[in-house]
């Protein structure tokens, strides 16, 4: 006489019986990819049984060629789903820390065994794509780190400033507005602003720098402390420098008059200088000249340059 136990009576029901196992990773070829399901497979011994079975693991995101994967590697422990009993279909439902496979204690310079703290820890390379945009954000500061669907990259801190990445341009302005940095690149174009002052660089076009204070150049440890002078301004000094030797010495110029009034003729010829217009002849001839002037040759080492014109024409000061 035979006695029905439980496991007979489901299966006269119809009813397939269903286990969780846990499991270990075979030492033997963890993973294999089956090129005809299209998906891989992993080569788990189910416990304590030490049945063999291959299984598909469960992801976030599956199908339509969207998933998600960590390596396994032989003696990861796995909890297995068994909806058809071991000779069916399985699955690996996740994994857990095991002697073999310790957890982390220590996570970005954290203490991870403390409960304090959630985390994702990796030790193999780790990739991740999307074919729509990406962010990952912080509150309540704002700060945020986005990828968008065309490839742009934008960072943007907790005072609203944001640094972007994009194929036209490399830019940085802060929350304010007052600050920007910028490099076009369809221009191109470099593009430095800090409050009231700016530096432009062009390729074509004109460049500047524009400083509401002084603006100190220093070359060959060389201190800043002399001034700058314009063609334009050699000329009016020379005006007024030849007027004023003219009025100091109505009659014939000789050497010793000339030397003993040189301290007088220059100080009235800069203070003059200083305040007084140029003479429309002289700017007139400036800009004539300035419109002709030829491409300066390259310097001749040891004697510069051969052919210093008026100064440079392609440089402009205030």
């Amino acid at each position: 006489m035979n006695f029905l136990n439980a496991e007979h009576v489901r299966e006269i029901a119809g009813e397939a019986p269903r286990f969780l196992s846990l499991g270990t990773v075979e030492d033997e070829t963890p993973v294999t990819f089956d090129a005809e399901l299209k998906y891989p497979l992993v080569n788990v011994a189910l416990q304590p049984s030490r049945i063999s079975v291959r299984c598909r693991n469960l992801m976030r995101a599956g199908g339509k060629g969207e998933g998600d994967w960590y390596p396994f590697v032989a003696g990861d422990e796995v909890l297995v789903a068994m909806p058809s009993g071991p000779r069916g279909e399985c699955l690996i439902l996740g994994r857990a820390p095991s002697t073999a496979d310790p957890f982390p204690t220590s996570v970005a310079g954290q203490d991870a065994t403390k409960n304090a703290l959630s985390f994702t820890r990796r030790a193999c390379a780790h990739f991740e794509e999307s074919k729509g945009p990406w962010t990952t954000m912080t509150q309540p500061s704002g700060a945020f780190v986005n990828l968008s669907a065309e490839g742009n990259v934008t960072l943007r801190d907790g005072s609203k400033g944001a640094l972007q990445l994009s194929a036209d341009a490399l830019s940085y302005v802060s929350g304010d507005g007052k600050n920007l940095l910028q490099i076009d690149l369809g221009s191109p174009r470099f593009v430095l602003r800090v409050d009231k002052a700016m530096l432009v660089l062009q390729s074509s076009g004109a460049s500047a720098i524009l400083a509401p204070g002084a603006l100190s150049l220093s070359a060959a440890g060389q201190p800043a402390h002399e001034h700058a002078i314009s063609t334009e301004a050699v000329c009016g000094l020379l005006v007024q420098l030849l007027t004023a030797l003219g009025t100091a010495n109505p009659g014939p110029i000789i050497g010793a008059a000339l030397g003993a009034a040189a301290f007088g003729v220059v100080s009235a010829a800069v203070g003059l200088a200083a305040v007084t217009p140029l003479n429309p002849a002289v700017s007139g001839a400036l800009s004539a000249a300035f419109a002709v002037a030829p491409v300066k040759p390259a310097g001749v080492p040891g004697l510069g340059q051969s052919l210093p014109g008026i100064g440079s024409a392609g440089i402009m000061i205030g």
